[in-house]
């Protein structure tokens, strides 16, 4: 452990990862931000009453265009920061973040692993009285849906989950673990990737799932585990908005709460697999 270093020391080398990652993301927003000026108010600059109100209504528009391509932000800006930390991290202390496969078995478990706890954690977090929070959420969730398809897909489940377990379960889980004991390092991750998601109700759903990811890591001793439990929660969330009949389970209660019950009993089981699987490999290794 690195005890000699100072607390401010070890909160920056802690948070560093999350600090460019979030620099990379605000310069790609002003990026947007010009374009929006140049694409939509083009034609600002004259001196009639017209103009001056569309002047004055830049930002409220600049910033719908930004909610609407928010995606393509996250894409671009995640796309940027993946291999400037994977060289950080070469170059750095990080020498236990391998990717080697996790292994066929180990990998389906964590599938469905994932599908299970996206909808049972989803489910279970919006029955919590979160009040106003919830409406966060929910504004969140139409925004992320009016950003092009395409973007929904490759930012939500293919580049987002590799660039939060890099910056998380990677690089910020590593540098944790030089100054605490394992099972802290795990919880204050898992703290840490609640609050990044700016919103109760992601929050509480993000945070339990970071201490599962964390697990996921360790056990297999590779980031391709959280890796794939991440893609796999964010498919099957992804998915789930665009069912009807997922809708329609979710806006009657009985049903809501009996699919949840059997999607906790489908996570207990795929856990007890997980476990049991990792434990045999350690054993024969």
């Amino acid at each position: 452990m690195r005890t000699q270093d100072s607390f401010e020391l070890k909160v920056l080398r802690a948070l560093l990862p999350l600090i460019i990652y979030y620099g990379v993301q605000l310069v790609v927003q002003a990026i947007f931000g010009i374009y929006a000026m140049w694409y939509k108010f083009v034609d600002i600059g004259q001196s009639d009453t017209r103009h001056y109100l569309l002047g004055y209504q830049y930002f409220d528009n600049s910033q719908e265009y930004l909610q609407q391509h928010s995606l393509v932000i996250l894409f671009l800006a995640a796309v940027i920061t993946c291999p400037i930390l994977l060289l950080i991290s070469r170059r750095s202390s990080e020498a236990d973040m391998h990717w080697e496969p996790a292994g066929i078995r180990a990998s389906g478990i964590i599938l469905f692993f994932g599908i299970f706890t996206s909808g049972a954690l989803g489910k279970a977090v919006t029955l919590l009285p979160l009040g106003r929070a919830g409406e966060e959420y929910s504004t969140v969730s139409e925004n992320f849906l009016s950003n092009p398809l395409l973007f929904q897909i490759l930012t939500l489940c293919i580049v987002a989950p590799v660039i939060e377990e890099i910056v998380f379960r990677g690089m910020m889980y590593d540098r944790l673990c030089e100054y605490t004991k394992e099972e802290n390092a795990i919880l204050l991750s898992a703290l840490i990737f609640g609050i990044y998601h700016g919103n109760l109700t992601q929050g509480i759903y993000a945070g339990l799932l970071g201490i599962f990811l964390c697990i996921a890591r360790e056990r297999c001793h590779t980031m391709t585990a959280p890796v794939l439990l991440h893609m796999s929660c964010n498919t099957t969330a992804f998915i789930m908005m665009y069912l009807p009949v997922c809708e329609k389970i979710n806006n009657v209660l009985l049903s809501k709460i009996i699919i949840m019950l059997l999607e906790f009993i489908g996570m207990g089981v795929f856990a007890f697999l997980f476990m049991r699987n990792t434990d045999k490999e350690q054993e024969e290794t």
